[in-house]
């Protein structure tokens, strides 16, 4: 909670409501293939914040076909997540992976399918992370990188 204070982020665990997010993961699916990138990256930053800032019940379909609709999903994709068993099977492979890397927290990151990096990193930890992975893996990086606040 703390670094994602330091961070910005407000992730207040203790408020929370635990309840299936299963159709949350599978909205958010739907946005990372219908939206623009930024467009998903705003869906999914503000599924967290209903989360963890907001409590809310992740297992109220209406509640999350609202979020979904603000962001530019089309009710009829909504409406054909929520009806059917769209995206299930990618959301029930990832879960997999996460209980074979032992996911036991978020965020969890897992690069070139042998490098486990649990919770939050400091920034600058991450980088050094990073380096030493570039480094074991012989990779070179060149040229510009792209995230959700552009391409540098």
């Amino acid at each position: 909670e703390d670094m994602g204070r330091e961070a910005g982020i407000v992730l207040d665990y203790a408020n929370a409501r635990y309840t299936s997010t299963f159709d949350a993961h599978r909205l958010t699916k739907l946005a990372q293939e219908k939206l623009p990138l930024n467009k998903a990256n705003q869906f999914i930053a503000r599924i967290f914040k209903a989360m963890f800032e907001e409590h809310t019940m992740m297992s109220d379909l209406e509640t999350l076909k609202h979020i979904a609709l603000e962001y530019g999903l089309s009710e009829e994709d909504v409406d054909s997540i929520i009806q059917t068993d769209a995206y299930a099977k990618d959301v029930r492979l990832e879960e997999n992976l996460a209980t074979q890397y032992n996911v036991t927290a978020v965020p969890y990151f897992v690069f070139a399918n042998k490098y486990a990096v649990p919770g939050a990193l400091p920034k600058a930890q991450m980088k050094d992370v990073l380096k030493q992975i570039l480094a074991e893996e012989n990779i070179i990086v060149e040229g510009a990188s792209c995230g959700i606040d552009g391409c540098q």
